[in-house]
């Protein structure tokens, strides 16, 4: 396993040499399939991974006229 250096407080970017891992299947996660999903105000969507397509999280926007 690498090791990585520590990250400073405001560097929120990943390493180019790290992956998270899905926590359903534990494969690498190079990349997230989403799907509009229906959302009364704005736009959600299911995010997934792309190996066991479990559901990794949930996004909403809201339109830029509703703050």
């Amino acid at each position: 396993m690498a090791r990585f250096r520590k990250p400073k407080l405001n560097d929120y970017r990943m390493p180019e040499e790290a992956f998270p891992r899905c926590p359903h299947c534990n494969n690498n996660i190079d990349g997230m399939m989403s799907r509009e999903i229906i959302a009364d105000l704005g736009k959600a969507y299911a995010w997934t991974c792309p190996h066991c397509l479990a559901i990794l999280g949930v996004t909403h926007r809201k339109g830029f006229w509703m703050g």
